[in-house]
């Protein structure tokens, strides 16, 4: 009976010994399956990573357009290089746009669900209008106008320039975030990650809070800039070579740190796009290379004297020449991003300045000898609307009718008989009836 018993318990003993090594067990293979799916997880992630990091200006272009969430970006650097008179939100394009006299200068938005309906015209004022940048919930742009001072005053300031936002929305009037202190020859503004930066009157890049607060200098060098996107900034330094002043282009990290040469050259109409630089040649032939200035590759040998870049290609401006090399006519080209399928997509009527692009859309100012037009065309160039078209019979008119105004009020003026107020152009929200870092901060 008691071996029984010894034997019973023995066989329990057994029992739980192999219970508590399957258990065990068990246990290490859950281990071993949580650490070997942590393992798979990092190693996606760090795959991912580099992938996004790769590409991470096209992810995030991808993303912002696909998902809905607006760019760190108030415009593209192409854009911006080509006066800003266009930039884009999810749901509107906003523009530069004259008022239906040409008297006064604007900023307009048009849905991108419908091209052809209203225009609702956000601002306008005696002014130009440059470098529009769409951010949350305003729009930033740069205006600038002659000022009238005295030929002998040495320190006159010639150029009244201002740095305005105003709502999308239009139910805000315009506020001015910096009053003339910015460089006189500067058209340039980039609104990025919640900053918008700009080129001081010193030269020095400076950058400043969207409400115009807490303006600080980036380097010190008077180096201007540009190009500016989320992560660099492209600059031009003048140096001496073989007892000749020139200018090498630099870029540097947006923060103002690690700054260096890109290729030994100065670049023209550089944009970033894409981890890649697309740039002109001083004798005007295309390039794109990398960012640190390896693998430049020469896209096309013909002269081009303007560039844009976006996903839907590299678009440029181009002339046809005579037998004598005289101009006859400039066209709006395009060519894949890898210098490929270059196509003619219009004839102008006259000549533009400028071509600035929004989504799957190319904006251009054109003219003849009666009137100008701000076109929207397909990026194919197979569709285009006259988003604004201006009679110059209208534009003279007005003037001849403002000048006699004018001289009607200084006949009552001399007489004493008072006159009345003048209304201030400058009025927002209203419906057009036509289409080294130094860190130095200062409030």
């Amino acid at each position: 009976m008691k071996e029984k018993k010894e034997k019973k318990t023995e066989k329990v003993e057994t029992e739980k010994t192999v219970e508590t090594t399957i258990l065990k067990k068990s246990k290490i293979n859950i281990i071993l399956s949580i650490l070997i799916l942590i393992i798979g997880v990092l190693i996606i992630l760090e795959l991912t990573t580099k992938i996004v990091s790769k590409n991470l200006n096209t992810f995030k272009h991808f993303f912002f357009r696909t998902v809905g969430i607006e760019s760190k970006e108030g415009n593209t650097i192409g854009n911006i290089n080509n006066y800003g008179y266009l930039a884009e939100d999810n749901n509107y394009f906003y523009y530069m746009c004259p008022t239906e006299n040409g008297q006064y200068i604007g900023i307009s938005k048009v849905s991108k669900k419908d091209l052809t309906g209203p225009q609702t015209m956000l601002i306008q004022g005696t002014w130009e209008i440059a470098s529009i940048n769409s951010y949350g919930d305003y729009i930033y742009f740069v205006t600038f106008s002659q000022n009238e001072v005295d030929e002998n005053d040495k320190d006159a300031d010639e150029i009244d320039n201002k740095i305005h936002r105003v709502r999308k929305n239009g139910d805000q009037k315009d506020e001015v975030i910096n009053d003339n202190e910015f460089h006189n020859d500067s058209y340039k503004i980039a609104v990025v990650d919640g900053k918008v930066y700009y080129i001081g009157a010193d030269e020095c890049i400076w950058y400043m809070d969207l409400n115009g607060h807490h303006k600080t200098r980036l380097n010190e060098n008077a180096s201007g800039f540009e190009a500016i996107n989320d992560k660099y900034i492209l600059y031009n330094m003048p140096e001496f070579k073989d007892g000749e002043e020139t200018s090498t282009s630099y870029i540097m990290n947006r923060n103002g740190k690690n700054a260096r040469k890109i290729n030994g050259d100065r670049i023209f109409t550089p944009i970033i796009y894409k981890n890649e630089i697309y740039y002109l040649t001083q004798d005007r032939y295309l390039h794109k290379m990398d960012l640190n200035g390896k693998n430049d590759i020469m896209l096309s040998d013909a002269k081009i004297y303007n560039l844009n870049v976006s996903d839907d290609g590299i678009f440029y401006l181009s002339y046809t020449l005579d037998e004598e090399g005289n101009p006859q006519a400039m066209h709006i080209n395009r060519m894949d991003l890898d210098g490929k399928n270059n196509k003619r997509l219009t004839t102008l009527r006259e000549y533009t300045t400028s071509i600035c692009l929004g989504k799957e859309k190319v904006f251009f100012l054109d003219s003849d000898s009666d009137s100008g037009y701000m076109e929207l065309m397909s990026s194919d160039g197979k569709q285009k609307i006259d988003l604004f078209k201006l009679n110059y019979s209208d534009y003279y008119y007005m003037d001849e009718l403002i000048e006699e105004n004018n001289e009607e009020t200084e006949n009552t003026d001399e007489t004493g008989t008072e006159t009345e107020a003048q209304v201030d152009p400058n009025q927002q929200g209203t419906e057009p009836t036509d289409a080294q870092n130094t860190g130095e901060q200062t409030e």
